[in-house]
């Protein structure tokens, strides 16, 4: 465990702090929903009770890092409800049309088993070995090289049609099979720079054109549809342009170094905020997911001096940007700041409270919902009522209007339902396309299979 953290430090020193942070304090809440209407309870009208605090909601909170659930102790970091690793091309593909789907659905089924979806990034180059396929360094071309006196490595030459061409297909073929799969949390756009990070080339290389980038992220825009798709912020030098292409293609966006703030130069002051606004990526998240990757991990950020008051500032940052995921590399929470991110986890991403329910004589029922997170439901998600005697469902329902992209604020659902048997229970839920539920409602209340008793 000492040299682990040590490890932990030292790279966070190389790439964040060599220094105790200053500045950036934060006191207060890390968010405070908006204040609700009035509910004056009638023989036909339901006032809903709140639920507080941490709610065990999928796609939000912590994410893991090459680990599942259950290689992290819920005594020392929040339960992660999403699991993310990295392949290299070269292991992903070994032979050209051959994807080995068999990595993937061992993850995906390994992530379902313990509550988790996942999500994972295809990297192109890496310091050492050869990490894009041969057979299409062969086709492709690419050189070797290194940056800043780093080890040799080989980066493709991103403009090749050859490589434009693998993308298009490997992508094709991911899409294919795992778009919309309820078991895949989102897809993080990778194929090209430092693993996958579109930051740069190992040896120096140029990064593809601005032509070349738009066919790759063409390829993610045709292949997922229904799955989200989220783009790293990029690199300080290339004017946001690969971000700014991503976001006109409904994508979300991916921040690493989250919770840099080293003294000078850092990536909270110096780059985040400039970039975002260069992509006009400030209202992206009403579209698509977005997340954040630690700088180090927290473990290392105690270990160099970071406050309390400094991380709540970071979470709240995090709120503020409609972060709903934030990956802290599969490593412990320091036990300070253990309620700080268990408050994040609280807020974060889509939170659905049925704030009223008004029936009528006619069968009509009309749920009155607030989501009181700070972002949207990015998968499908449709409200249902349904009746039910006993353990027996007696009819389903479910509204026309979906749940996914829904703001935070108010949304009502209206439905119509014939008369109930005698004994029925009117209940409401949150389900997908399957007719799975999916999202726990906000509510106090009785709750029967996931389903709330109105």
């Amino acid at each position: 465990m000492a040299l682990m953290r040590a490890v932990s430090l030292l790279l966070l020193g190389l790439t964040a702090c060599r220094e105790a942070p200053v500045g950036h304090q934060l006191e207060g809440p890390l968010f405070v929903p908006a204040a609700l209407p009035e509910c004056v309870p009638s023989p036909s009208v339901r006032c809903g009770t709140e639920a507080v605090g941490l709610l065990d909601r999928p796609h939000t909170g912590i994410a893991s890092f090459h680990r599942f659930a259950d290689g992290l102790p819920l005594s020392k970091t929040p339960k992660a409800r999403v699991a993310y690793e990295r392949f290299y091309w070269s292991e992903f593909e070994p032979r050209p049309g051959e994807p080995r789907f068999d990595l993937v659905d061992a993850a995906l089924e390994k992530a379902h088993a313990q509550g988790q979806t996942w999500a994972f990034r295809v990297m192109p180059e890496g310091e050492g070995p050869q990490q894009v396929p041969a057979w299409l360094a062969e086709s492709a071309g690419g050189s070797w090289g290194s940056r800043n006196g780093g080890p040799r490595s080989f980066s493709p030459d991103y403009d090749a049609p050859a490589f434009l061409e693998a993308v298009e297909r490997t992508v094709a073929a991911l899409g294919a099979r795992y778009d919309g799969d309820p078991r895949l949390d989102h897809v993080d756009v990778g194929f090209v720079g430092d693993a996958g990070e579109w930051a740069y080339a190992l040896n120096g290389g140029p990064m593809p054109s601005t032509e070349s980038t738009r066919r790759i992220l063409d390829a993610f825009a045709r292949a997922f549809r229904k799955t989200p798709v989220v783009m790293l912020l990029g690199a300080v030098d290339d004017e946001a342009v690969p971000l700014k292409e991503a976001l006109q293609r409904g994508m979300g966006w991916r921040a690493d170094c989250w919770g840099d703030l080293r003294r000078g130069w850092n990536h909270h002051d110096d780059f985040y905020e400039q970039q975002l606004e260069k992509a006009g990526a400030l209202e992206a998240w009403k579209q698509s997911l977005v997340t954040v990757e630690t700088c180090g991990e927290t473990e290392a950020w105690g270990l160099l001096g970071y406050s309390t008051s400094q991380v709540r500032w970071l979470l709240k940052w995090a709120l503020d940007h409609h972060v709903t995921l934030i990956n802290n590399k599969s490593r412990a929470i320091p036990a300070e700041w253990r309620a700080s991110f268990d408050e994040f986890g609280a807020h974060a991403g889509a939170r659905f409270f049925v704030f009223r329910t008004t029936t009528q004589m006619s069968g009509a029922v009309t749920v009155e919902l607030f989501n009181r997170g700070t972002a949207p439901m990015y998968w499908p998600a449709r409200l249902a009522l349904r009746q039910r005697v006993g353990d027996t469902v007696v009819l389903t329902v479910r509204a026309d209007a979906t749940l996914t992209r829904v703001l935070p604020g108010p949304f009502t659902a209206s439905f119509m339902t014939p008369p109930a048997p005698a004994g029925a229970t009117l209940e409401v839920a949150i389900i997908d396309e399957t007719g799975a539920v999916v999202m726990p409602l906000a509510n106090e209340g009785t709750i029967h299979d996931g389903w709330l008793e109105l």
